[in-house]
This record gives C-alpha cells, sequence and structure tokens, in this order.
C-alpha cells in the first residue's frame, strides 16, 4: 500500500475514533499517572497487560482481549469482517513540555489467509499537534521489537495507540511491554 494509502486509511481511523458514532467504548478504571520531575522509568500504566486493560481506553472492545500464553499476558486483537477495527490507547499527562521520548513496544501478527492481503495493525505515539509516529506489527510468530520517537506537546502530553484497520487482510496481532522514557538529554 502506498504511503499516501498509509496516511488515509490512519486519518481515517483515529478520526473515526473522535466522533460521536455508536460503539461501545471500555474507559479505563485508573487515576492519572503524575510524572516526577526526573521522569526515570516507565511511563505507562500497565504496558505489559498483566493487570488486564488497567490504564488503557479501549474503542470497539468486542475484538480486542488480553491472552495468557506461557504466563505472560498481551494484548490481542483479530480482524472485525466489517465496520470500525479497534483502537486501544493511553493518554500519558505532565510530561515535561516540548522534550523527546521514546515509546518501545513488542508486537507481532500472523495472517489467516497465506499469500493473501495482510493485516494492518500497528501502534505509536500521537501529540497535541497532531503529529505522529507508528510502527507496523510484523508479520511473526515471535514477538519483536520495535520503537518510535516523538516530541510531547505543549500541554506536556502524548497520547500511546495501537489499531487494526479491519478493512485490511483477516488475521490476528499481539501487542505487549509497552515503555515510555524521556529521552536522555533531551529539552
Amino acid at each position: 500500500m502506498s504511503y499516501i494509502k498509509h496516511i488515509l486509511v490512519l486519518t481515517i481511523i483515529f478520526g473515526v475514533s473522535l466522533t460521536q458514532l455508536p460503539y461501545t467504548q471500555v474507559k479505563a478504571n485508573s487515576i492519572e499517572k503524575k510524572v516526577d520531575s526526573e521522569q526515570t522509568g516507565n511511563l505507562v500504566i500497565n504496558g505489559s497487560f498483566e493487570d488486564g486493560f488497567n490504564g488503557w481506553d479501549n474503542a470497539f472492545p468486542e475484538h480486542a482481549q488480553i491472552i495468557e500464553e506461557n504466563g505472560n499476558h498481551f494484548l490481542r486483537y483479530t480482524t472485525t469482517p466489517t465496520g470500525f477495527g479497534p483502537i486501544t490507547e493511553q493518554r500519558i499527562r505532565n510530561l515535561i513540555p516540548n522534550t523527546l521520548y521514546k515509546l518501545s513496544m513488542e508486537s507481532r501478527k500472523q495472517d489467516y489467509i497465506p499469500n493473501g492481503i495482510g493485516i494492518e495493525s500497528g501502534s505509536g505515539l500521537e501529540n497535541i499537534l497532531g503529529e505522529r509516529k507508528s510502527v507496523y506489527a510484523p508479520a511473526s510468530t515471535k514477538f519483536e521489537s520495535s520503537e518510535v520517537v516523538l516530541k510531547s506537546g505543549e500541554d506536556g502530553g502524548l497520547r500511546i495507540f495501537i489499531y487494526m484497520n479491519p478493512e485490511a487482510g483477516d488475521g490476528q496481532a499481539d501487542f505487549d511491554n509497552f515503555v515510555l522514557s524521556k529521552v536522555e538529554n533531551s529539552k
């Protein structure tokens, strides 16, 4: 798929997530995480999904579930025949404004139809200006690591997002171990 089509698909997915269409949304039962001035360690609440969806907001939860495999918990998306794909997000507030942060995560995907159209699923960061950095889940049976770097907004916030495009193929995608940290010597 061309770069322009990817941008268009992401814009549509995120635009739909912000509209008032009828859908089910599960809200996180977490207290907003206060970040200290040192900003060390992982700034994501429950980035390993060991505590279910705690800390995460989940639109269209019927297509997202927490799976346990060999003692490890992770988020799994399965394709939908029609409609909207799942979007899971976490808003991180009280960051240092206009400062670089790195989001690292592990992901994998499996297409159900060999040599068919591959599913499109990924994760990334977005700031208040609408700037986004994202990566696609790799076609693999093992979790693979990836990362993105983005500057926080003037409001000191970033949004972590995980999504699946239901119109692109048939399969499943898994996500785990989200870690957000301040980039050293940033700002």
